[in-house]
């Protein structure tokens, strides 16, 4: 599977990108503190390739369907409460 998307820092109203940039540190300890004092998210909005299909040639909104399939199945096989990170946009 491939996705399409961004890694964000989420802070009450607004993404913080600053926040995610002090995150690309030399050291490992530093990296681990600021991880866990402001964790980061992937989000995802687009889904390229599934299994052996490509499908970058189909337009955005059957992807943005696929990908929305995709997550749903995948929440549902999570053990409970381990999906907490999964959000629906629009």
């Amino acid at each position: 599977m491939v996705l399409d998307g961004e890694i964000v820092i989420a802070r009450e109203q607004a993404l913080d990108f600053e926040a995610l940039q002090m995150q690309i540190h030399p050291a490992e300890s530093r990296v681990r503190m600021l991880a866990e004092q402001t964790p980061a998210s992937f989000v995802a909005f687009d889904l390229l390739v599934i299994g052996d299909d490509d499908l970058r040639s189909a337009p955005f909104g059957q992807r943005r369907a696929r990908l929305t399939e995709v997550l749903e199945k995948e929440e549902r096989r999570m053990p409970r409460g381990s999906a907490r990170g999964i959000q629906r946009s629009s």
